[in-house]
């Protein structure tokens, strides 16, 4: 794909470039991805050791915290099968429009023709001999397995027994809604925090507050240094090959067979999907701890008898009043600002390349 880009390059076929860098760019981002699995394995483990060490304890919560635990997994398992479901639709599309597009033209077209599962031109090989059996369904097996290698770079076996798969991005997901789901449990001891006017039980609240207030932000912290590369990766990523796989669903110059277009419209949405999840999710979460500086402030502090207890409860609102940003590497903060500026960048990308 290399080679073919190079030579469209000097031949300014500049739509052709496009969708082997696409490929390329793909093929790139999985392998990066694979290994940040491999270098981030010991903050990864911490991460999901304390996903199981917080269900094994949810397990002995009361009704009320139960109700809160189970939404938040049926919302986890939805979003994470849409996930799934668009991936699954992007992959699929380019063994199966190829497949299409050559039957149709072996019955229906005067001047037959074969299609690739992805249309490059081999530089070992003439383009005669590329479509003639048997290089032509060597090269599509070959090709097949590209596709098979980038899918599982998303999606690898993670559970024998649910049988349900869980790859990088899918664990994120995960992740991020573990953080959130936290965070709705202590803003849900916050509102029962001065209930009890015993002062002992009060300060054992508290304590209990600010010790998985914590707990929840270390284990934030740690889903950033798990996953800040990747992170990085989805941000270049998405500008870059949002704005060429818009090109490629209006263009009529790139080989690719009469449903092409339509397999980048299944591309681009799921680029669109992959960079909104990240901000989206990291945007919740700050929402979340900017609710419990409210709520910590509306609780009626004011009116404890015991200074401890209102001293503590003024460094907990003092200490919510500022949510920390998700970042990756330090330098790019997830929210849905960055997610519209995406957009914008993708599109300025698109509007140049069609030009």
């Amino acid at each position: 794909m290399g080679v073919d880009a190079r030579d469209r390059f000097y031949e300014k076929d500049y739509a052709n470039i496009s969708r082997q860098i696409i490929a390329v760019v793909s093929i790139i981002f999985t392998s990066i991805k694979m290994v940040c699995s491999i270098l981030k394995k010991h903050e990864l483990r911490a991460v999901i050791d304390q996903v199981n060490s917080d269900y094994e304890k949810y397990n002995r919560m009361p009704g009320d915290y139960q109700k809160i635990i189970d939404e938040s997994i049926a919302l986890t398992r939805k979003v994470d099968k849409v996930w799934h479901g668009v991936l699954y639709a992007t992959a699929v599309s380019y063994p199966s429009l190829a497949v299409v597009s050559t039957i149709y033209s072996q019955l229906f077209s005067d001047s037959p023709e074969r299609f690739m599962f992805h249309e490059v031109r081999y530089w070992f090989v003439d383009m005669e001999t590329q479509y003639s059996t048997p290089f032509f369904e060597y090269f599509n097996i070959y090709e097949l397995y590209i596709i098979f290698i980038v899918t599982f770079g998303f999606l690898v076996y993670h559970n024998h027994n649910s049988k349900q798969l869980a790859g990088y991005d899918s664990s994120f997901i995960i992740f991020m809604f573990h953080a959130a789901l936290k965070l709705k449990l202590i803003y849900r001891d916050l509102v029962h925090l001065l209930d009890d006017m015993d002062v002992q039980l009060m300060r054992a609240k508290v304590a209990k507050f600010v010790r998985e207030h914590l707990e929840c932000r270390l284990f934030v912290e740690n889903i950033q240094k798990s996953f800040e590369v990747w992170l990085a990766g989805i941000f270049c990523h998405g500008v870059l090959q949002l704005g060429m796989a818009l090109t490629q669903t209006t263009s009529q110059e790139s080989k690719g067979g009469t449903g092409s277009n339509l397999t980048y419209y299944f591309y681009v949405m799921a680029t669109v999907l992959h960079i909104f999840l990240p901000c989206f999710l990291a945007s919740e979460l700050r929402k979340l701890e900017e609710n419990l500086a409210k709520n910590a402030y509306d609780c009626s502090w004011e009116d404890v008898p015991d200074r401890g207890v209102r001293r503590a409860i003024m460094m907990i609102i003092h200490r919510t009043q500022k949510p920390d940003e998700f970042t990756a590497i330090g330098m790019i903060t997830f929210n849905m600002e960055l997610f519209v500026s995406v957009l914008q960048t993708s599109y300025s990308m698109y509007t140049l390349l069609r030009n």
